[in-house]
């Protein structure tokens, strides 16, 4: 199953009627492939270039790291990249186009260094989340994607999932478990589908919050 980056504005349309897929590749817009550097840093606030990450989050936590000496095929004495050192971690505040900043949260971090999500993030699901069976399937979907392992322990993120009052409403959200930073809220409705009665359908009610600005 392969997912690709959201835009801003279409992540804030959505689909009039959307499956668990469709909210998956929402979820999944807010923590996109790619990498940056530490354009500037003063105290503990670092400036981030961000030219291929479209679509990040404020809360988002991204690694840092320093690239060190290449290494070589053995063979045919190829580049094959370069050996890099763990630096520390940066919570994104505020994202704009293809600029960000953010509060560094540990380690030693200079001007240069590179940073990225790591390739698999720490996920869990909340011990109180509701809904039957449909956040179990919206977990299911993301770790098929391969960037997500379920965690409960060293889960760096949360996704929440409450029922409305009196309505066949949902409530969603992501929360840095770390600095308690909501990335998105959402609310969504489920309807029974005729071909598959277990993956019931979903449809928007309210888009997610857009995360330039916030």
């Amino acid at each position: 199953m392969a997912f690709v980056g959201m835009s801003v504005a279409a992540r804030a349309e959505g689909p009039p009627n959307a499956t668990a897929d469709d909210l998956a590749r929402v979820v999944l817009s807010y923590f996109p492939a790619g990498a940056g550097r530490i354009a500037a840093i003063s105290g503990d606030t670092a400036e981030i270039d961000l030219p291929n990450m479209p679509g990040l989050a404020p809360g988002v936590i991204l690694s840092v790291y320093r690239e060190r000496e290449p290494f070589y095929h053995p063979v045919t004495g190829v580049e094959l990249g370069r050996f890099e050192d763990a630096m520390g971690e940066v919570e994104i505040a505020q994202v704009s186009e293809k600029n960000a900043s953010g509060r560094i949260l540990s380690g030693t971090v200079r001007v240069g260094d590179g940073v990225r999500i790591p390739s698999k993030i720490p996920l869990s699901l909340s011990p109180a989340a509701g809904g039957g069976p449909i956040p179990a399937v919206l977990m299911a979907i993301l770790l098929e994607t391969g960037r997500f392992q379920i965690d409960a322990a060293n889960a760096v993120y949360m996704l929440h999932v409450t029922p409305l009052p009196a309505s066949a409403h949902f409530a969603l959200r992501m929360q840095n478990v770390r600095t308690g930073r909501t990335l998105f809220e959402m609310t969504a409705a489920i309807y029974a589908s005729e071909d598959d009665p277990v993956l019931e359908r979903w449809r928007h009610l309210s888009a997610p919050s857009s995360p330039v600005g916030k």
